[in-house]
């Protein structure tokens, strides 16, 4: 099998004998190691995080779940323009009431990052119970 230029599907010519062997020799390697492998070692599942659980449910049950995503293991939440305080605040204690209910017996504090457009990002968090 000679290696074949990415664009046209033709064999390379900028390579030099002993480079062409050496891919060569690469590639026949790696598709054996994919055929031995491919059908008896599955890649294994992503552990998931305690906040990608929490931002899975704020997902599925509460108001803003278009807005709420997990990045970087933290949940963030990005809000409207037009949402005032008195929202913000409701929000806030929707969120703590999902995580009490459907967490009752976490060992973690969970941090919840608020994303305002134009404005620094806030945090709050919902503490472990005592």
């Amino acid at each position: 099998m000679k290696p074949l230029d990415d664009w046209n599907d033709q064999p390379r010519t900028d390579l030099l004998h002993g480079e062409r062997q050496e891919m060569n020799d690469a590639e026949a390697r790696t598709r054996q190691w994919y055929k031995e492998h491919e059908q008896h070692s599955p890649l294994p599942e992503k552990p998931e995080t305690f906040n990608a659980r929490v931002s899975d449910m704020l997902r599925e049950h509460a108001s803003c779940a278009q807005r709420v995503r997990c990045l970087m293991g933290q949940v963030l939440l990005e809000l409207d323009d037009n949402m005032t305080t008195r929202d913000i605040d409701a929000l806030k204690s929707e969120i703590k009431a999902l995580v009490e209910q459907h967490f009752p017996d976490r060992t973690e504090n969970i941090s919840i990052v608020l994303r305002e457009p134009n404005q620094d990002d806030t945090a709050f968090k919902v503490w472990k119970p005592a």
